[in-house]
């Protein structure tokens, strides 16, 4: 916006007024009360004001009452009053005044006498060039309004401004002390910390409800806990996709649409991501004893319960992508009989962290740029980025609805949802030992197929060196575990590959959805 026009736009000034009940029951319009939401920006720049006002002080008009200190209605009606008396001394004299009647029935004008003579009312009056009646209704447009009006009489005016008896009082000299400029530094400083988190936090709690998916549905899963769920298409076998690392079930909007053409495909949000709300993180039972949160062992024991609970057919396919493979090989060991396949999208070697320059690599700077992500979140720097397009949405292009880029926008400004993530890359290490451990106690039943899908790299972003290691070791990891595994290869793709190449993800998927319903009908 350019200060030069002296317009501010119309959106920053349009407030929206909500009716909050006072009572719980409210019956009629007075148990309600109004609460007015206006621009984020305006409040900001009003905050501004006041916080600069000693620097531009010296330069405000005079007859500015408005963010003004010790200057307050009282002293702007004692200054309308004597320049309202002052011509009426004289012979001849007359003035011109607006009264505004703020209460809520109408009632007949009373009339009014002034130095023993009685004041003519009129019905409309003209003043900045719009034309205002009896009832505040403007006759002409509001953009013949200026920015200061043109005075009745030039001199009397300007006489009244040079008259230095009527002027507030200004700093001596003009000048402002350095004290005064480091408190007002000091001011602009904690409005900049202080004012974004507390926007953000407000506009996460609207857009939490907003932008929860039409399809999808909160499940109790026990524990005070609550998961996201989000199924689409009908049919057997139901398919079963785990996100990646620190990430939502949004990653998965292509592979889900294309495949729930032929049979039902469910997505889920793990525990603190998205949608789902870890609300007793300190509860655990049974199994969850022993598994520490945000490690493998505590999801799947999460996605059993979940799956339990919303009553999915069985057996189903299991799809996992990075930590979503680690949690589908522990799921599919324990509960063998529940998976008929699993789809593992450029898994995690078991023994990945045993190699230091991996762990240098991911502890090292992986995880400090996460929590600097985490930090963004909580203090609003995340939003305010989103909106001046530093920060993009992970899944976009001509396929995605503006509703899905909004609810990637509002995950990334979500400090709880970046704080799992930051857990989750956090104890990769211990979840890949709990792997390697259930995988030795309890080897995968010879009923459940195995597919491997891989790309070129695992991680186009990281250097080559970690990338020959990471292939490495998932060619020797899954010689010994899944030996007649079908490993598939994906040209120039990564472990991004299931939102920037999901068609052939999806490709596979449908092939193991066909055979399994055809071995179905012929049995």
């Amino acid at each position: 916006m350019s200060l030069k026009p002296e317009e501010v736009p119309v959106l920053w000034k349009t407030s929206c007024l909500l009716p909050v009940p006072k009572k719980t029951t409210p019956s009629g319009l007075n148990d309600y009360r109004p609460v007015a939401l206006t621009s984020h920006v305006m409040k900001v720049l009003g905050r501004l004001v006041l916080a600069l006002q000693p620097q531009v002080k010296p330069s405000l008009d005079p007859l500015q009452f408005a963010y003004q200190p010790c200057v307050g209605v009282d002293d702007a009606i004692i200054y309308l009053l004597q320049r309202a008396q002052f011509p009426l001394d004289g012979t001849g004299g007359s003035t011109r005044e607006m009264v505004v009647d703020f209460r809520r029935k109408m009632m007949a004008p009373q009339p009014l006498r002034v130095l023993g003579e009685d004041v003519d009312m009129v019905a409309e009056y003209k003043f900045l060039d719009v034309s205002i009646n009896s009832r505040l209704n403007w006759k002409t447009k509001m953009n013949a309004v200026r920015t200061e009006a043109p005075a009745p009489n030039n001199e009397a005016v300007n006489a009244g401004r040079k008259d230095p008896d009527k002027r507030p009082p200004s700093p001596a000299g003009g000048r402002v002390s350095y004290r005064s400029v480091l408190m007002t530094i000091g001011k602009c400083f904690l409005l900049i910390i202080l004012i974004p988190p507390f926007l953000n936090y407000a506009s996460l709690q609207r857009e939490g409800q907003m932008l929860l998916p039409k399809d999808g549905q909160i499940v109790d899963v026990g524990l005070g806990q609550k998961m996201h769920l989000l199924c689409k298409g009908q049919g057997q076998p139901v398919v079963i996709l785990d996100a990646p690392t620190g990430m939502s079930s949004d990653v998965w909007l292509h592979v889900q649409e294309s495949v729930a053409t032929l049979t039902k495909v469910c997505t889920f949000d793990r525990m603190g991501l998205g949608f789902s709300k870890r609300l007793l993180p300190n509860g655990t039972t049974g199994t969850e004893k022993v598994w520490g949160m945000s490690t493998t062992g505590r999801m799947v024991d999460d996605l059993h319960r979940l799956l339990q609970a919303a009553a999915i057919a069985k057996p189903f396919i299991l799809v996992g992508s990075e930590l979503g493979t680690l949690n589908s090989r522990f799921y599919s060991h324990i509960h063998d009989v529940q998976v008929s396949d699993l789809v593992l999208i450029d898994p995690i070697p078991e023994d990945v962290f045993e190699d230091d320059q991996w762990t240098e690599y991911w502890y090292g700077k992986l995880l400090p740029s996460l929590q600097a992500r985490q930090f963004s979140a909580a203090t609003g720097l995340s939003r305010m980025l989103i909106i001046l397009g530093v920060i993009e949405p992970t899944v976009k292009g001509e396929n995605v609805s503006e509703e899905f880029i909004q609810r990637q926008k509002y995950l990334l400004s979500n400090p709880a949802h970046q704080s799992s993530a930051v857990d989750e890359h956090y104890f990769l290490n211990e979840s890949a030992s709990q792997v390697r451990d259930i995988t030795t106690f309890k080897p995968l039943s010879s009923r459940t197929s195995v597919s491997v899908i891989t790309g070129d790299s695992f991680d186009k972003q990281i250097p080559e060196h970690l990338n020959q290691m990471v292939a490495e070791l998932q060619k020797k990891f899954l010689e010994e575990s899944y030996p007649s595994a079908n490993h598939i290869h994906i040209k120039g793709a990564d472990r991004r590959m299931i939102y920037e190449k999901p068609s052939a993800i999806s490709q596979h998927l449908r092939k193991l959805v066909n055979r399994r319903q055809a071995k179905q009908q012929s049995e």
